[in-house]
């Protein structure tokens, strides 16, 4: 009788048991999913490890901050504008009499002309604009403009 009620307790928990794992065995299986090959993959995703090469091209892709424009424009007065340099001398010292600013000649290669100039640079377009203004009142330099320069 001893076995007898051993077994019939035995019996029962192991049907107890069984069902249980079952059950966890169709929940394991219902987490998984197929991917487009047929592979079964398990819903849990683990985070792949980066390379420090990874890294270095992911940052190579991200935008890199603007660098401001370190350029200044500023503004000179030309007075003239001659093809040979002889000419542009000859008007710049005719000019020096006339005026007490100091006044330059250059050439310049992207209108190949030599240009005579006023040696003060302007930051302001206004401020300029009233140097010239004055110019204009001496009839050699009523064709005096403003030119803008970049550095």
């Amino acid at each position: 009788m001893k076995n007898k009620i051993f077994f019939c307790t035995a019996l029962a928990i192991i049907s107890l048991f069984f069902p249980a794992c079952s059950s966890v065995q169709q929940t394991s299986e219902k987490e998984r999913q197929k991917n487009n090959s047929g592979e079964v993959k398990d819903s849990l995703y683990v985070f792949d490890q980066a390379s420090v090469k990874d890294t270095a091209q992911n940052a190579a892709l991200q935008p890199k901050p603007e660098v401001q424009n370190t350029e200044v424009t500023f503004y000179l007065i030309q007075i003239g504008a001659f093809s040979t340099k002889e000419s542009a001398n000859e008007f710049a010292n005719s000019s020096r009499t006339k005026i007490q600013d100091e006044i330059t000649v250059s050439f310049k290669s992207d209108v190949n002309l030599y240009v005579v100039q006023l040696a003060e640079h302007y930051t302001s377009h206004d401020e300029a604009e009233k140097e010239r203004d004055i110019l204009w009142k001496i009839p050699e330099f009523k064709d005096a403009w403003i030119v803008s320069e970049q550095k």
